[in-house]
């Protein structure tokens, strides 16, 4: 039986962290059984005792029955009572080691633990630890690490990528291990120029509306009448509280080299300290919308071998100024290209952005107000169509303007109009070629899966049939020492067979 178990104060950072969920229930309870108006019968209430009575059970069944162990090799973990679950993990297999603290268990000095063994896509791909001890927390990310030696890039690579360059926000070195530390302003424009100011601040200005018109005596022909007042202070209020939001989520954002692997630490209420072997990166994406070419700035995503889920799995970075993400990717120590994009001043694609965003608009007000010619339907109906339309458009640009490449063992696609991206995969995570075409038309439909972190995939139109022999044959230059292995395997077994 494995020797390590949870402290008793992870039951009590469980219920704080769950005390929104937890008093949400027991005054839907409250309601529904003193106001006959919402009353939800004798199986709603029923279902609402059993959810309360679970969340609070929850967290007292996983202290008492869940026992882990560590080893030189890997960790174990036991959970369970009558149904008892193992799981087991080598310390090699574990592509990403992420240590948060959210509010509640920062409060009781806790940490909550989360290992993603590579190339999984299922829940045992993941091994969390809600509530454990820091010392121990540190000792396994340690032992996780010894197991991933740290080294330098080769002389090869040295020679094609440049040395990282070390930065703060104010551009001054700030350290040996640093890459880039950002300030509270940065942090504002980021939030600012990724667009999570709608994400994120819509729903709470549409809530604080209902509030106003529930309690303020606003009626809905005082808000129309209001509209441009309402409208202004609405998106005001997201673009303030999405700025809030995004420094509050990336406070202290920090980039840091240990060896070969990258170290991202992040979070005002609940911190982020993730660990990413170079080894583990299997794709980059670049990204920038309109804002971030006209600020120069680029927005960058890991995509690693993590088990399950695009958030968990991969690193979402800021918005960072673009000789940042440089050196950020640099500092993989050439553990794949960077992307051309990131070496090019984003203000030259503003041109392109400009003219995809007037076709876009005119195309949508034109089918808007096309629909209201025809058939003069309501005004939400003309914006439906309008809103639909837009989304056609842009789903064609997306599909017309990506531009594929290859070459072993990496594949590139390109894309530019209103925002210019570009995804770059290693050949060997590609394991799906798939066109379509259609009789005596020359153009070809081309889809590309591969894995990282998740199922993905890339579509695109293209003309260039030799294209579609570099993508056969880069694929199969990367299948081959894969087979190859597969092969040696083989061989081994049957010669062990013989052998017995």
């Amino acid at each position: 039986m494995p020797e390590h178990r949870l402290p008793a104060r992870a039951v009590l950072a469980s219920y704080l962290q769950g005390a929104p969920a937890i008093v949400g229930l027991v005054g839907v309870g409250v309601v529904a059984l003193t106001n006959a108006q919402f009353w939800l019968g004798r199986w709603g209430v029923f279902l609402i005792g059993a959810l309360l009575l679970a969340r609070l059970l929850q967290p007292v069944f996983t202290v008492a029955t869940l026992r882990y162990d560590l080893s030189d090799s890997g960790i174990r973990v036991v959970r369970g009572l009558l149904n008892r679950r193992s799981t087991s993990a080598s310390w090699a297999q574990v592509a990403v080691r992420e240590r948060a603290q959210p509010w509640a268990y920062r409060m009781l000095h806790l940490d909550v633990l989360t290992l993603r063994v590579g190339g999984e896509v299922t829940a045992d791909g993941v091994i969390e630890l809600e509530g454990i001890e820091p010392a121990i927390a540190a000792e396994i990310v340690e032992l996780a690490a010894q197991s991933h030696p740290r080294h330098e890039a080769s002389p090869e690579s040295v020679a094609e990528v440049p040395a990282p360059v070390v930065h703060d926000a104010l551009g001054e070195n700030v350290g040996s291990d640093t890459i880039y530390r950002a300030t509270t302003g940065q942090l504002l424009v980021s939030g600012l120029v990724q667009g999570q100011v709608v994400v994120i601040g819509t729903g709470a200005v549409l809530a604080a509306l209902d509030v106003v018109q529930q309690f303020g005596g606003w009626s809905d022909a005082t808000l129309l009448q209001n509209l441009p007042l309402v409208a202004t202070l609405a998106a005001a209020g997201i673009i303030v509280l999405g700025m809030l939001l995004a420094v509050v989520r990336f406070h202290g954002f920090e980039v840091a080299r240990d060896g070969n692997r990258l170290v991202l630490s992040y979070g005002l209420i609940e911190t982020q300290h993730r660990v990413v072997d170079a080894a583990s990166i299997v794709g980059v994406r670049a990204h920038r919308n309109a804002l971030e070419m006209l600020i120069d700035h680029v927005r960058i995503r890991l995509l690693s071998q993590g088990a399950i889920g695009s958030g968990a799995a991969n690193a979402i970075l800021p918005a960072l100024p673009r000789t940042i993400a440089a050196s950020v990717l640099e500092a993989t120590n050439g553990a794949l290209p960077v992307p051309a994009l990131v070496y090019r001043s984003g203000r030259r694609a503003l041109l392109p952005a400009a003219a995809a965003l007037l076709f876009t608009v005119g195309v949508s007000v034109g089918a808007g107000l096309l629909a209201s010619w025809l058939w003069a339907p309501p005004l939400f109906l003309a914006l439906i169509a309008a809103g639909a339309s837009a989304l056609l458009v842009i789903g064609v640009l997306r599909l017309v303007t990506r531009r594929l490449s290859a070459q072993h063992p990496h594949l590139w696609a390109r894309e530019q109009h209103l925002f210019e991206r570009t995804d770059l995969v290693r050949t060997a995570e590609v394991h799906l070629l798939s066109v379509v075409s259609v009789a005596r038309v020359r153009a070809r439909g081309v889809r590309v899966a591969y894995f990282a972190g998740m199922p993905r995939s890339i579509r695109a139109v293209t003309r260039n049939h030799e294209l579609l022999t570099d993508v056969r044959t880069t694929l199969g230059e990367a299948a081959a020492p894969l087979a190859a292995s597969r092969v040696r395997a083989r061989v081994r077994t049957h010669r062990e067979v013989a052998t017995r």
